[in-house]
């Protein structure tokens, strides 16, 4: 099995120092995406994620290990075992790939849709 999910990044058109300030911007979807891939790997139980800054672990019973960057992901699958109502699973492993929009661009907000997706097939 392998699932291939990606999200967008974005770029603000308008109201950049707004959005600092609790205030709305205007944002459009970029032509640069992250990408997810998800292949069946490893021990039952377990999510293993691969990105540019290192790897993580999280298993069912909510142990979490790895690269910290990547732990708040951990969430996103906790979530999503809850709301599937999952109790078990073949081991899985994410492969990130990144795009090359620069800082700024959301690339924090597009790691963890393009997650969400793939884990959610």
């Amino acid at each position: 099995m392998q699932i291939s999910e990606c999200a967008p990044t974005k770029a603000i058109l308008f109201g950049e120092h707004f959005v600092v300030h609790g205030e709305k911007a205007i944002a459009i979807s970029a032509k640069l995406e992250n990408c997810a891939r998800l292949i069946e790997k490893g021990k039952p139980n377990t999510l293993r994620i691969i990105g540019k800054t290192g790897k993580a672990i999280f298993n069912t019973s909510k142990k979490i290990s790895g690269q910290s960057f990547l732990h708040s992901f951990a969430q996103i699958y906790f979530s999503i075992l809850k709301m599937a109502k999952v109790r078990s699973h073949p081991g899985l492993q994410i492969t990130l790939t990144y795009s090359s929009a620069p800082k700024g661009m959301g690339n924090s907000a597009s790691l963890p849709c393009a997650i969400a997706k793939a884990l959610s097939k």
